[in-house]
């Protein structure tokens, strides 16, 4: 057992292996208070086994539960997990979200690269939304992606980019609508109807608050300019 933080939620994790520990070394607080606590059944573990490669072991099994039931509890503190590419430029956020495969995490590579040190990962794979004080903020947690690019930070939200493959560059800005149909399945959505129902207010209300774009660019140096130039003024 041990309590990490996350978006500023304190949770007590009632693991069985070693794993998760390590994983989390870099969010564990030092408080013995939390704000909810989550565990998984062994019975969780063997369904997720089903779902992922035979070499992955229990206690990284375990995690991926662990974080699953994290999200499921999030929307009661007005926040929510969402599949994307999270960077910080300049302290403020930009999430890339994109269909498994696309190139988001290559995009914010390229980001990266152009940029240097006005760069920082937040999450590169599944980085935590949630509104505080009416603020839109994107927050690092210990589950970023087989790449593990990211830190223990958070930031407003400035923009929202749904990326798509093409041969050329090119942004463009969309509405709410416009990028819902695309976005709704990057989140988790709770079983729970009253949990269900606070994910979607919750994820109006964030598309509300950001400048939101589609962009269509290819896996060079030429699409990160293309798209910085864009979402940050």
């Amino acid at each position: 057992m041990f309590i990490i933080e996350i978006a500023k939620l304190k949770i007590k994790i009632n693991n069985k292996y070693s794993y998760i520990k390590k994983l989390c070394k870099d969010y564990i607080a030092p408080s013995n208070d939390f704000d909810f606590e989550v565990e998984v059944t062994d019975s969780e573990i063997q369904e997720e086994a089903k779902l992922n490669p035979p070499f992955f072991k229990e206690g990284q099994l375990e995690s991926i539960c662990i974080y699953r039931n994290i999200c499921l509890i999030l929307p009661k503190y007005d926040a929510f997990l969402i599949h994307a590419s999270s960077i910080a430029i300049d302290d403020m956020a930009y999430l890339f979200c994109a269909k498994s495969g696309t190139g988001k995490t290559t995009h914010t590579k390229l980001l990266k690269e152009y940029l240097g040190d006005r760069v920082h990962f937040i999450n590169g794979d599944k980085p935590i939304i949630r509104i505080i004080d009416s603020k839109v903020l994107c927050f690092g947690s210990p589950w970023n992606g087989k790449e593990g690019y990211g830190e223990n930070i958070s930031k407003p939200i400035k923009a929202i980019i749904f990326l798509e493959r093409s041969e050329t560059n090119e942004i463009i800005k969309i509405n709410e609508k416009d990028i819902l149909k695309h976005i709704i399945h990057q989140i988790i959505i709770p079983t729970d109807e009253k949990y269900a129902d606070k994910t979607f207010e919750l994820l109006n209300y964030t598309l509300s608050k950001t400048n939101k774009y589609l962009l269509k660019c290819n896996m060079e140096i030429d699409s990160a300019i293309c798209s910085y130039n864009t979402i940050t003024k």
